[in-house]
């Protein structure tokens, strides 16, 4: 039984993993290193779906879901893909979720690689390249998270990537340029050195960032204040 014939978009959006596309297990092989292949991951695959969220939907979702914890967004994003992959399983579907906090292999050291989950979704036709050093959604703009993969052996057609010819950044009049207290963006390359040390000493990117702010792609999806406070001071997850 396929994941479209148990509604795999529908248990998502549930959950308020409302974004995600789909890609071959060929071209997503060629994105990443020898323990992220399918191959190891899972020697049956036919199709990688690379799962995120847009807007505040999920935050809210996992606060309610995960009051004390840590990292209330990751812990819930797993709780919630292990359900999924408990009900695919169910039907018949081989399947595996990781995701992007998980280290595999034994390179560069012991703990093993990191996947480049940005390149992935890029891949995957999730979102354009921008100035801003993100992924823009051409629905969520900047204001969407790459959560999760699930590698499955069962194709979803219906679960289809957003035009490859999105280019939002030509031709707009660059707002997020101007916007940003750093000068970290730019007309090209996004210095990520100079936004990380801007962040700590200018007390106007502690909590938001107001060149993201400024982008015009998918205003109305934009981060409330507590949520966008959260994703500028979260930590990066690590599994022991």
């Amino acid at each position: 039984m396929t994941p479209e014939a148990v509604g795999l978009g529908t248990v998502l959006a549930k959950s308020g993993l409302n974004v995600a596309a789909a890609m071959g297990a060929e071209p997503y092989d060629a994105l990443v290193s020898a323990p992220w292949k399918t191959a190891s991951l899972l020697p049956t695959a036919t199709t990688v779906y690379v799962i995120g969220s847009g807007g505040s939907d999920f935050y809210h979702a996992a606060l309610a879901a995960c009051p004390d914890s840590d990292h209330p967004l990751d812990d819930y994003c797993e709780a919630s893909m292990a359900r999924l992959v408990s009900g695919l399983e169910a039907r018949g579907v081989a399947c595996r979720a990781l995701f992007y906090w998980q280290r595999l292999g034994e390179h560069p050291d012991e703990r093993g690689e990191f996947a480049d989950f940005v390149a992935i979704a890029r891949g995957a036709g999730l979102g354009a390249s921008s100035r801003l050093g993100l992924l823009l959604h051409a629905h969520f703009g900047p204001w969407f998270a790459i959560r999760a993969l699930l590698v499955s052996d069962q194709s979803s057609p219906a679960l289809t990537s957003p035009d490859p010819a999105f280019d939002p950044c030509r031709g707009c009049e660059a707002p997020c340029v101007s916007a940003c207290h750093g000068d970290a963006v730019g007309q090209g390359v996004f210095a990520g050195h100079q936004c990380a040390s801007t962040r700590q000493s200018d007390s106007r990117c502690a909590s938001r960032c107001d060149a993201r702010l400024a982008c015009p792609v998918g205003k109305a999806h934009g981060y409330s204040p507590s949520v966008l406070a959260h994703h500028m001071t979260a930590h990066f997850r690590e599994l022991p």
